[in-house]
């Protein structure tokens, strides 16, 4: 009797512990440069803003810039937009633990996106490049660190690629090109999503070409077991989930042998409804790929 009383006990513990490691906040999007905002810890120095940074209790952050955004989240409440036209601070008021090893993980990941939100956010920038695109040969720099790897499976397959002059043309066959996967044509941007296609393990060839010529890359697609995976914690959050895919593709990329390209495939999904996303998607389009993380 005595030990059956105990796992009810243990459990009502486990219970306790999980409630108080799902009020960490952080930083989760921003859509201006750091000097944008001002992040002021409890003992009242200074730091660096940026993507995924942890907030701990006493924190106090601040919108300082005109244009800019600020998005607070948590892993137990709906995440908060700081701006100079509505609420511009915040100050954490509850103190609750968090893993050393994933808060690590996970702003190591956030310096290195917020060091790109200019690169991929300038409207001018884009649109030079954009223009400069068409006298140059198609590439896909996606490719630039040891080629394209993914795993296999049913899903869309989200392509991009670089130089060129639309409209263009992807053809993707198996290995020695004895049955195609799929075809378009007359496709006017440097981007693909497909059908949800199946690719089972093996090498494929993708083929990209316009009225001048055509490049073609390898595929090389691996059982799901073969993915680095990090330990990223998260509570079931839609907040905690966005960074967690974030964050694990970003480690990813930097695993080289071509993962890029299954990193590319998550954030193209989530690029559309989360900032973070966006940032990674623009910087491997353009093979701007992250080196490990340091030890």
């Amino acid at each position: 009797m005595h030990s059956f009383l105990k796992l009810p006990v243990f459990l009502l513990m486990m219970a306790a512990l999980a409630n108080e490691a799902l009020a960490v906040y952080w930083i989760d999007e921003m859509n201006q440069e750091p000097e944008n905002y001002q992040l002021t810890r409890a003992d009242k120095t200074k730091v660096p803003v940026t993507i995924y940074k942890t907030l701990e209790h006493g924190d106090c952050v601040e919108v300082i810039g005109v244009k800019a955004k600020l998005w607070i989240a948590s892993d137990s409440s709906p995440k908060e937009m700081l701006s100079r036209a509505g609420v511009s601070n915040k100050c954490i008021k509850e103190e609750k633990p968090t893993s050393i090893e994933s808060s690590s993980l996970a702003e190591w990941a956030g310096r290195w996106l917020t060091n790109r939100i200019h690169a991929t956010t300038s409207r001018t920038v884009v649109s030079l490049i954009t223009r400069g695109e068409e006298g140059k040969g198609i590439t896909m720099p996606l490719a630039n660190q040891g080629g394209l790897r993914m795993v296999s499976g049913k899903r869309p397959l989200h392509l991009s690629w670089q130089g060129g002059k639309p409209p263009f043309s992807v053809r993707m066959v198996s290995e020695g090109g004895r049955k195609a996967v799929f075809e378009r044509r007359d496709i006017k941007d440097r981007q693909l999503e497909s059908d949800p296609v199946f690719l089972a393990e093996g090498m494929y060839r993708i083929e990209i070409g316009d009225a001048m010529g055509m490049t073609a890359q390898n595929l090389r697609v691996v059982s799901p077991g073969e993915m680095p995976r990090s330990r990223l914690e998260s509570y079931g959050s839609a907040s905690s989930r966005d960074r967690q895919a974030v964050v694990e593709a970003v480690m990813l990329a930097s695993k080289g042998k071509g993962w890029a390209f299954e990193a590319y495939q998550t954030t193209a999904d989530l690029a559309p409804k989360y900032q973070p996303a966006q940032i990674l998607r623009k910087s491997l389009e353009n093979g701007d790929i992250p080196l490990p993380m340091p030890e």
